[in-house]
């Protein structure tokens, strides 16, 4: 019986390492931290930022956004090829790295986020054109919000870097 070469062994162990960490990305559900690469996906894909500011270890109306909002399937279905999701967290019982702690503080300042959660839509430039923050009443109702924010088509006035978004029709009702 001829042995496996060692080479070959490693490149099918990395690929399946790659697929699954990678897999989330492609699924368009991953909440990206560093915001670099979250403009350079948005400029890449043409979707505009959706980017949470959030205190994840201790703003109960930021861990309400991500139980009743964000963690919800109509959400991630509504985001999934719409959005590039972007995170900037500031914890209070956990440490974050230094670089990414610079980062969120920057944005923090550039975007005047003066209360947490808020949640911002950018366009692929990274200018502000929406702002919100915890809206109680469910995901459909949050989902007409973000839509509300986007330009829509209307007689060739939209910018092309934005894609049409619908009125959000939650799956159970018109």
């Amino acid at each position: 019986m001829k042995k496996t070469p060692c080479w070959l062994i490693g490149v099918v162990v990395l690929s399946f390492i790659f697929m699954f960490m990678t897999a989330p990305l492609f699924a368009g559900e991953t909440w990206l931290t560093d915001f670099k690469a979250a403009q350079q996906a948005s400029q890449e894909k043409k979707q505009p930022i959706l980017a949470a500011f959030v205190g994840s270890d201790w703003c109960p109306w930021c861990q309400k956004l991500e139980t009743e909002i964000f963690n919800q399937p109509e959400f991630k279905d509504f985001t999934r090829d719409r959005f590039i999701l972007f995170q900037a967290d500031f914890p209070k019982h956990k440490e974050l790295p230094t670089e990414l702690k610079n980062q969120n503080q920057e944005l923090m300042i550039q975007y005047a986020v003066k209360k947490f959660p808020t949640v911002l839509i950018l366009d692929v430039e990274g200018k502000e054109i929406g702002r919100m923050g915890y809206r109680a009443g469910g995901v459909a109702l949050y989902l007409e919000a973000i839509g509300a924010k986007i330009p829509q088509a209307d007689s060739g006035t939209k910018e092309a870097a934005f894609p049409a978004i619908p009125s959000f029709q939650h799956p159970t009702g018109p």
